[in-house]
């Protein structure tokens, strides 16, 4: 159940309780019924309990949501900035939908979230618990470059459901995404990534030198 209904009838219903209580307490003071005033003024402490105990749980079961993360990503793939949709909750996201302020662009000028370049929602079926979704941006260097301070301040609002029916209501919640406090940090940890990327150059340079090789032995 959507949290929102589930707290609006929870709420609902501690209210009527509440309502119904205060009136026995205040016809048990003007008819000065002792007994009736002690087992009011005892129903009162339980509900007041009870409620404390609800919202208790609720924070609970609230913890254990799906929750959608918009981020970016420059440690799995060196001189890349990647776009990160994560789900860091416990439980999984359906019918996920992305509204952008505007849409995020690449270093072409590109919109990559569609290939409309207007269109500024972003569609994902599913994501399962710790399950993330990882877009190219662009070349880092490139990226900020092209793109001034505040053309890199993204908002939006991301809905969701709990199961994949669509007919039920969506949980949302907004998202704030400012690339330009990155410009001048350092985006690799160490240069273990660096050094991977570089590695992975060796086969094919090996590869131009057996062709050169090659081709010299051919011409002797």
């Amino acid at each position: 159940m959507n949290p929102k209904t589930r707290n609006l009838i929870q709420y609902s219903i501690f209210a009527v309780i509440f309502l119904v209580i205060c009136n026995f307490i205040y016809c048990s003071v003007a008819t000065k019924s002792t007994d009736n005033i002690i087992a009011s003024v005892s129903l009162l402490v339980a509900l007041i309990s009870l409620f404390i105990s609800t919202l208790t749980f609720n924070q609970y079961l609230d913890a254990k949501l799906p929750q959608i993360v918009v981020d970016t990503d420059t440690k799995s793939r060196y001189g890349l900035l990647l776009l990160l949709i994560k789900n860091y909750g416990d439980k999984t996201a359906f019918n996920i939908e992305i509204n952008w302020n505007n849409p995020i662009k690449n270093n072409k000028g590109e919109n990559i979230l569609s290939t409309d370049e207007d269109c500024s929602v972003m569609k994902i079926p599913v994501l399962q618990k710790g399950q993330e979704l990882k877009i190219v941006i662009g070349e880092v260097g490139n990226f900020y470059t092209k793109y001034k301070d505040e053309e890199m301040k993204y908002s939006g609002e991301i809905k969701y459901s709990l199961t994949n029916k669509r007919r039920l209501g969506k949980i949302k919640s907004s998202f704030h995404l400012d690339l330009s406090i990155f410009r001048k940090t350092v985006y690799d940890e160490s240069e273990s990534l660096r050094a991977s990327f570089e590695i992975q150059k060796i086969p094919k340079e090996l590869a131009e030198i057996k062709k050169l090789l090659k081709e010299k032995n051919t011409k002797a």
